[in-house]
């Protein structure tokens, strides 16, 4: 069987003249993301059992 990481993009707040992209993936336990800035490209995952993060409600969201 094939599986897909489908990829959402994400709606982040973020500096002004400081453009991002970040795009995640729901997977058990929390989120896999990917974010793209001027300081680099990461990918790193969100810990969020229930997946109730949309982009800039937990702690910290990704800036």
């Amino acid at each position: 069987m094939t599986r897909e990481l489908k990829m959402e993009k994400v709606d982040c707040s973020y500096p002004e003249g400081h453009e991002k992209f970040v795009h995640r993936s729901k997977i058990p336990g929390g989120w896999i993301v990917i974010k793209d800035d001027m300081r680099g490209f990461g990918g790193f995952f969100v810990p969020d059992p229930n997946h109730e993060w949309d982009g800039n409600s937990l702690p910290g969201s990704l800036y």
